[in-house]
């Protein structure tokens, strides 16, 4: 017979209680695995007079898709950048293209226009993808970024 009082994992086994003043280390290894402390890999390209860096936080996976939360920084490589349009940036996997890029922010929404700071831009941002089985982690690994260049607008605006 089970003791009611006995704590237990979701697996039924039973837990050991954390020594006095370990309990913080694993709240810290959760709360780096759910918001993604570290990137797992950093995408480069340059093109357009940019060089873009995004490096890859995460990636959630629910019913309408996949997301990939990234950390964009753009800096001009000729001129000094004064804004950049985010979805001119495409993450590419395996055959598969990112659908859209969204600003990872409540502060701002939109993608295009996005305002540098002394000459860098810098954004958390997600790209979407509509099957979230077609985006496993490993894939990212091997991931490439490129450029869109959209024949209407310019992606990046110098100053």
């Amino acid at each position: 017979m089970r003791n009611p009082a006995a704590i237990e994992s979701h697996a039924g086994l039973p837990l050991r209680r954390a020594s006095h003043g370990r309990w913080w280390i694993p709240a810290v290894a959760a709360l780096m695995g759910v918001f993604g402390c570290s990137g797992f890999a950093k995408l480069q390209t340059k093109a357009s007079g940019v060089a873009v860096t995004a490096e890859l936080k995460r990636v959630w996976k629910r019913d309408g898709g996949a997301f990939v939360f990234v950390d964009f920084t753009i800096i001009g490589t000729e001129k000094k950048i004064a804004s950049a349009d985010l979805e001119c940036i495409v993450l590419h996997v395996d055959s598969l293209t990112s659908s859209a890029t969204y600003i990872a922010s409540i502060a701002s929404v939109h993608t295009d226009d996005y305002p540098a700071r002394d000459g860098v831009v810098s954004a958390a941002a997600y790209w979407h993808f509509a099957q979230a089985n077609d985006v496993p982690r490993t894939s990212l690994r091997d991931a490439s970024i490129t450029i869109r260049e959209n024949s209407e607008e310019p992606c990046f605006q110098f100053q």
